[in-house]
């Protein structure tokens, strides 16, 4: 219940969520037959969810250290280099901190005289200059896949054969698409700024909310032989991204999920032979979620 006062007119309204106020009012029913609709005595339709997706600022000390700083190609190691300009005096730790991160969260891995990229980085950091935003990662549901997870997923996935076709919903910057080949890959990212990320890796990405995506594509004829996801996981999104995931599967396919832990030893999907990894704790950097790999393959 909630109280929403209004001190103009002097006046205070009482709201019920609508779960219950419709149980309220069978219960007034019973008493005054007469006095309340049936409309409201009845349960409401639930509303599918939404989720709203929010970009984050950047501080004017961050954009300026990103406009200073230059890319350049080191032919020997075949990588893109960005180097960082940094006087100590304007920016302060804390903006060259945030900076780091930025460069961190599109790939960019420290080095000596400041990141490597195994992309040319320059289009996705203009785009980061103009908007002045990054995608915040918690309405993103963007928590990059750790190594030891990704490849213990990528194992259980089993043998390439030159036919196989991947799958790689939610897609990041490719944590779990860089172990598959780029070519017979396909991408599904709902930030635009990772979409560019991916195709400057070489991926095909398409910008989409997957559960979205999903249901276009079951009108099509393409079904992918193998599936590699991390999903995202608040408000239960996890098992409703895998579930859309396995219609796009074709018969004898494989698909490989990293879930909550708390669906370890579940039989997510009906008609397909599971199995599942051991739990893998305090892997995904600033959470404590414990998740486990769930690998099946479709009858």
């Amino acid at each position: 219940m909630r109280i929403r006062i209004y001190r103009g007119v002097g006046t205070a309204h009482l709201e019920i969520n609508p779960e219950i106020a419709y149980r309220l009012n069978n219960v007034l029913a019973s008493l005054y037959p007469m006095a309340i609709p049936a409309k409201f005595r009845s349960r409401p339709k639930s509303k599918s969810k939404t989720f709203k997706l929010m970009e984050r600022p950047l501080p004017f000390a961050v954009l300026r250290l990103l406009e200073a700083g230059g890319v350049g190609r080191n032919e020997a190691g075949g990588t893109w280099e960005f180097s960082l300009s940094y006087s100590g005096k304007d920016e302060g730790k804390h903006a060259l901190r945030e900076t780091e991160r930025v460069l961190e969260s599109i790939g960019g891995v420290p080095s000596k005289y400041g990141f490597t990229f195994d992309f040319n980085p320059t289009a996705v950091l203009n785009a980061i200059r103009i908007s002045g935003c990054i995608p915040d990662a918690a309405s993103f549901q963007f928590y990059p896949t750790p190594s030891p997870v990704a490849e213990a997923a990528f194992e259980m996935l089993g043998a390439d054969r030159p036919e196989d076709i991947y799958l790689e919903p939610s897609a990041g910057i490719g944590g779990l698409a860089g172990l598959l080949p780029a070519d017979r890959t396909t991408c599904v990212e709902i930030s635009g700024l990772r979409c560019d990320v991916l195709r400057a890796r070489g991926f095909q990405a398409h910008k989409a909310d997957f559960i979205e995506w999903a249901a276009a594509q079951r009108a099509g004829s393409t079904r992918w032989s193998k599936c590699l996801m991390n999903p995202p996981f608040a408000d239960g999104r996890a098992l409703a991204h895998v579930r859309e995931a396995s219609t796009l599967v074709q018969a004898g396919g494989r698909l490989v999920a990293i879930l909550p832990a708390s669906r370890r030893g579940k039989d997510l999907l009906e008609g397909w032979e599971g199995e599942w990894s051991g739990v893998f704790s305090n892997e995904f950097a600033g959470t404590g979620v414990k998740v486990a790999i769930y690998a099946a393959t479709r009858l």
